[in-house]
């Protein structure tokens, strides 16, 4: 992933306005878990390419993943600080 992430950005050095360079180093960042900066170059894809499917459906993807995470993250906080917890009823 590391590495791909590098030739996106030797890419994206001649050529900022290739979508699917954008497209590569995002996906690249997602699977590094950097997610924020993920969304932003898939946004910076899709906004180069306005009707690309592929780049709708990783966004949502994304924002699932980012979404899930911040659920399991809020219940794993919860479990380590049961006294701290708002009860909700």
């Amino acid at each position: 992933m590391f590495l791909c992430f590098l030739l996106n950005f030797q890419a994206l050095k001649l050529n900022s306005k290739c979508a699917k360079a954008l497209y590569r180093r995002g996906k690249a960042k997602e699977g590094l878990n950097e997610w924020a900066s993920a969304l932003s170059d898939l946004r910076g894809a899709l906004s180069l390419s306005r009707n690309d499917k592929v780049i709708q459906r990783d966004i949502m993807c994304l924002k699932k993943l980012m979404l899930n995470y911040l659920k399991r993250e809020k219940v794993w906080y919860k479990k380590m600080f049961p006294r701290y917890a708002i009860n909700q009823k």
